[in-house]
């Protein structure tokens, strides 16, 4: 990152990190704490978390907290559905949202589902699998009523008589995702983001105690707490480590004010990581998205708004500011619009950088 600021000419790094972006953007500052003009940090990934610096031991998927982040965040999507009824969220004809959900994980755990993609190809929906899908679809509320939609077909197939669970699903039915990952389930899956805590997180050791930890991690979490709990396993058993990996501490001398955002309702970044995460800096501004998902990208036209005035102008807000959504989960979606507002002058040597790789 040093040299790309080198390379682009500025004096000073300017710099937006998602996700997994916020880790790279509290290393840099603790690393060049001078060379810094503006970080935008946008669902943060606390870093004493994920290296495991508090001298916590558990593994990575256990302390990013990312299980009881997904928890917290289906149950408001649960909430939001009963909201806008079954007009607009299909799951709730069938019930509750919460009831029908909770049954549906609970059936599928000894009875999966087969669904006949509209490509014709078959997918047998198990519980864990429903579980992985349910998590990476609360990332953004815009794709809720099409989960919605899923959850409801599952439920129906899943409880009709032995031998009669197959579900056909129209297009558009399925998360995006969902359909790309059927289409490509021929093609080898990439390692890097799985290995990425195997050099910049300290693992726990106890590679064969996983099972106790999933155990206690679905106490705290059901469902999302066991699935999250793996994340790093592959690590316990690799002899790679990265002898110049930074990992703390992480009290930082960054002068400037520096952008801090939180979503309340984050399944990645849990929300409860974004004040500590800010206390880190000696003049932090963090400023809430009171809504949903990962991230505030193209989620409300504040937060545009904060970030360009910031980057373009060093315009920060006052520390604990708010911002609200654009839309609800299952408002009529409009139009997708850009990140950033139509001819905003955004410094060309402003770097992104995003993703949580886990």
């Amino acid at each position: 990152m040093d040299l790309l600021r080198q390379s682009v000419g500025d004096a000073k790094l300017s710099y937006a990190g998602y996700s997994y972006g916020t880790y790279l953007g509290a290393t840099y500052a603790r690393l060049f704490p001078n060379k810094v003009r503006a970080l935008v940090l946008d669902g943060t990934l606390l870093p004493s978390w994920y290296s495991g610096s508090d001298g916590d031991t558990r593994p990575v998927g256990v302390r990013l907290r990312q299980g009881e982040g997904g928890a917290e965040v289906l149950a408001q999507f649960n909430t939001e559905c009963k909201k806008a009824g079954p007009d607009a969220c299909v799951l709730a004809k069938l019930g509750d949202p919460a009831t029908v959900v909770k049954n549906l994980f609970q059936r599928l755990k000894t009875n999966p589902v087969d669904l006949t993609m509209p490509d014709g190809s078959t997918l047998k929906v198990t519980y864990a699998l429903a579980v992985q899908i349910t998590f990476f679809s609360l990332y953004s509320p815009a794709g809720w009523p099409d989960l919605a939609g899923l959850l409801a077909e599952l439920s129906v197939a899943s409880d009709a008589p032995a031998g009669r669970r197959t579900a056909a699903v129209a297009a558009g039915k399925l998360p995006q995702g969902l359909l790309e990952w059927n289409r490509r389930k021929e093609d080898y899956v990439s390692v890097g983001n799985s290995l990425q805590p195997c050099i910049e997180a300290r693992q726990s050791g106890r590679p064969f105690a996983y099972p106790a930890y999933a155990d206690a991690a679905d106490q705290a979490a059901p469902d999302f707490g066991r699935f999250r709990a793996w994340v790093g396993q592959t690590c316990e058993f690799l002899p790679v480590r990265d002898s110049d990996a930074f990992l703390g501490p992480w009290k930082l001398k960054v002068k400037s004010p520096v952008l801090v955002f939180g979503t309340r309702y984050d399944p990645a970044t849990p929300y409860q990581a974004t004040r500590p995460y800010a206390d880190l800096y000696p003049d932090a501004r963090m400023v809430t998205l009171n809504g949903w998902g990962h991230t505030t990208i193209q989620k409300s036209a504040c937060a545009d708004a904060t970030i360009t005035a910031y980057l373009v102008k060093l315009q920060a807000p006052a520390d604990g500011a708010v911002c609200q959504p654009d839309r609800k989960p299952f408002d009529q979606l409009p139009m997708a619009k850009s990140p950033v507002p139509a001819g905003a002058d955004v410094p060309a040597g402003v770097q992104r950088w995003g993703g949580l790789g886990l």
